[in-house]
């Protein structure tokens, strides 16, 4: 939503991260991105094209959501953690936490 940003704050960030990236090219840091995505058999469809005077309906199942918390670096290394149900901080904490252990031991095995 280009015309709502802070341009400043936006401009700033933009340095802060290819910053970021630059000391990540240099192997000062692993840079890391964190997203989430949810599944589940609701469909979601806000319009579809149909011939005029007929009505599309999509069968559904209720079912629970599937969430997965991830992080990926620049070069396509992954972590992913499915979560059940809803994704609260607690949840966000525990999966950052695993990530964290997770990390600390594949760096702990590369120095072995």
């Amino acid at each position: 939503m280009k015309g709502k940003r802070d341009e400043a704050a936006f401009r700033k960030d933009q340095d802060v991260l290819q910053f970021l990236k630059q000391c990540d090219d240099e192997e000062k840091l692993n840079l890391y991105y964190f997203d989430e995505s949810g599944f589940s058999t609701i469909p979601v469809i806000p319009y579809a094209w149909q011939p005029i005077g007929k009505t599309k309906e999509i069968l559904s199942v209720r079912s629970q959501q599937l969430n997965v918390l991830g992080f990926m670096n620049r070069k396509n290394e992954a972590y992913f953690n499915v979560v059940e149900g809803r994704v609260n901080t607690d949840k966000v904490i525990e999966v950052m936490d695993s990530f964290a252990e997770f990390y600390y031991l594949s760096q702990e095995n590369k120095i072995k």
